[in-house]
């Protein structure tokens, strides 16, 4: 009888185990039970991207436009680069000339190519001013007039230049009322020529005339600041308008 009991107790012990074995395989191949309150590691292909966060809207980057002029020769003497974190003006050959900040509260920052503030352009509803490296100095004023068409003075308030609209551009004349320069404006090209009909600059760029014709802009010596008012034109006073 002792010997039935302790057959009867190893078969107890051995099927024991062999339930405890099944349930032991089935808990390691049963998916794992994640501890409340951690998120579940993300997969390969759920792998957060860098710098972005989840349901986040990254902006496309601004497209830069790029105005080439080109002297009577047809060489490139100054590229315009309009966009992106901010505009520039380059020479020729690629080599940067000053570079513009965003406008903030209607003023531009215009800076050497060593960002050494070198003016300011301060946008107002009708005229633009160019201001000194102190910001408060006012060398020029450059200010649209009833007629539409512009006037140049410096910061005494003496007349430089006009520049007034024709009917296939855009003519800028002294204070004599001399012609300095003509801008026309063809169906591809925008055309700058001198006193003499001497074609002095000229771009393919979809601009007003206008535009071009702040290149001949007597009395402002320095092109980056011309290149300053010329973006203020484009920014704020419409650069595609309609002159032929």
């Amino acid at each position: 009888m002792r010997n039935g009991f302790q057959n009867s107790r190893r078969v107890i012990v051995t099927g024991a185990l062999v339930v405890l074995a099944t349930m032991v395989g089935c808990a390691d191949t049963a998916d794992p039970v994640q501890p409340k309150g951690v998120a579940p590691a993300p997969t390969r292909d759920e792998q957060p991207v860098a710098g972005k966060d989840k349901g986040e809207v990254v902006a496309a980057p601004t497209p830069v436009e790029r105005i080439d002029f080109r002297n009577g020769q047809g060489e490139s003497f100054a590229v315009l680069e309009r966009g992106g974190a901010g505009s520039r003006l380059l020479d020729g050959q690629g080599q940067e000339l000053a570079r513009y900040s965003p406008p903030k509260k209607g003023r531009v920052a215009v800076r050497d190519a060593g960002d050494m503030v070198v003016g300011w352009i301060v946008i107002r509803d009708d005229r633009l001013q160019v201001r000194a490296v102190d910001g408060a100095t006012v060398r020029f004023r450059f200010q649209r007039r009833e007629n539409g068409n512009w006037k140049l003075e410096d910061g005494q308030d003496n007349l430089i230049c006009r520049i007034n609209r024709r009917v296939d551009g855009w003519e800028v004349k002294d204070p004599s009322g001399d012609r300095m320069a003509r801008v026309r404006k063809s169906e591809n090209t925008t055309t700058v020529s001198d006193g003499m009909g001497k074609t002095v600059a000229s771009t393919t760029a979809d601009i007003d005339g206008l535009v071009a014709a702040c290149l001949e802009m007597g009395g402002v010596e320095s092109l980056p600041l011309r290149g300053g008012v010329m973006l203020a034109v484009m920014n704020s006073f419409g650069s595609r308008q309609e002159t032929r």
